[in-house]
Order: C-alpha cells, then sequence, then structure tokens
C-alpha cells in the first residue's frame, strides 16, 4: 500500500520560492551596503587618479629629459592651464605617429586639472601656460612647479632646477 506524501497530508505545496517580505529585506540591505560604499569608492576613484596623474607627469619630465641627453638636443614641454594638457615638443603621440606627444589630463583616464603653473627661478608667478626646456645634457633652463587636482585630492610635481629631477609632493 502506498504511503501519502507529507506535502498532500498537510494541504500545503512545497516553497518554490521567496516570500515579498524577504526580498524586500534584502534589497533593503544591499541599498544600505551601497549607499555606504559608494563615498569610500568615489574617493578611492580620486586618489587613484591624481597618483597617476601626478606619476604620468613626473615620468614624462623624466622621458624630456632623457632623450635630451640621448640624442644631445633640446627637448621642451609646453603646460596649458586652460586646457589641462601638455606637449612634449619634437617626440611622436604615442597613438598617431605623425602628431605631437600630446596628454590631456582632463580627459579619460585621468579626469585631472592643472591647478597652478610655477615655472621660474624665483617662483615667478602663476601662469597659464609654461614652457620648460632640458638642453642636450638634461639640465633644465628653469626649475618649476605644476600643481594638479582631481576631487578633493592636489599634488604637486616639482623640477629641481639643477638635476632636472621631477619630485611629487
Amino acid at each position: 500500500m502506498l504511503q501519502p506524501s507529507p506535502a498532500r497530508d498537510s494541504g500545503r505545496r512545497p516553497s518554490r520560492g521567496f516570500s515579498l517580505i524577504e526580498l524586500v529585506l534584502v534589497i533593503a540591505i544591499v541599498a544600505v551596503i551601497a549607499a555606504m560604499a559608494a563615498p569610500r569608492y568615489t574617493d578611492a576613484l580620486a586618489r587613484y587618479r591624481i597618483d597617476s596623474t601626478s606619476r604620468r607627469i613626473a615620468d614624462d619630465f623624466a622621458l624630456a629629459q632623457s632623450r635630451a641627453r640621448s640624442t644631445s638636443s633640446s627637448r621642451t614641454i609646453i603646460f596649458n592651464a586652460t586646457s589641462s594638457s601638455y606637449q612634449l615638443i619634437g617626440e611622436r603621440d604615442l597613438n598617431v605617429s605623425g602628431n605631437t606627444y600630446s596628454v590631456n589630463l582632463a580627459a579619460d583616464p585621468y579626469y585631472a586639472s592643472v591647478n597652478k603653473l610655477n615655472f621660474g627661478l624665483n617662483g615667478g608667478p602663476s601662469v597659464n601656460t609654461m614652457t620648460i626646456t632640458f638642453n642636450g645634457y638634461g639640465v633644465p633652463n628653469t626649475a618649476g612647479t605644476v600643481q594638479i587636482k582631481c576631487g578633493a585630492y592636489t599634488r604637486k610635481i616639482m623640477i629641481d632646477g639643477d638635476t632636472g629631477a621631477p619630485i611629487v609632493k
């Protein structure tokens, strides 16, 4: 003789999903966790962007200095604070070989801006366009500072007037 199953005896069907209350609770918990994580993510992203931007600028200063030494000819970097960009004159663009090497700091992936340009042996005034030239020995014609901003963070990239070494602070 066949035994009736427990589901048939109780008159209930076995549960096949979640109740609406369970679903709403899970969504509420996920929303609270996301609300707590979003500011931290935004802050971490701004910190990452300012670090990568400052490293890029310092590396490009080092590149210009190195190319000046290796070719025994001068290399010039022109910064434009208005457009938050700079060019390495005499270098080819990494994407289009016929163009001059240019970096737009306001675009992806940096989304940063050039706050201040201060170049000159005596600290000179902050200007919108700045030029620094490394001679054939890799010595810059001036010392100076580029200050960049991304979100709440700022960094200074300084060029030593004697050695041409970039220093990030």
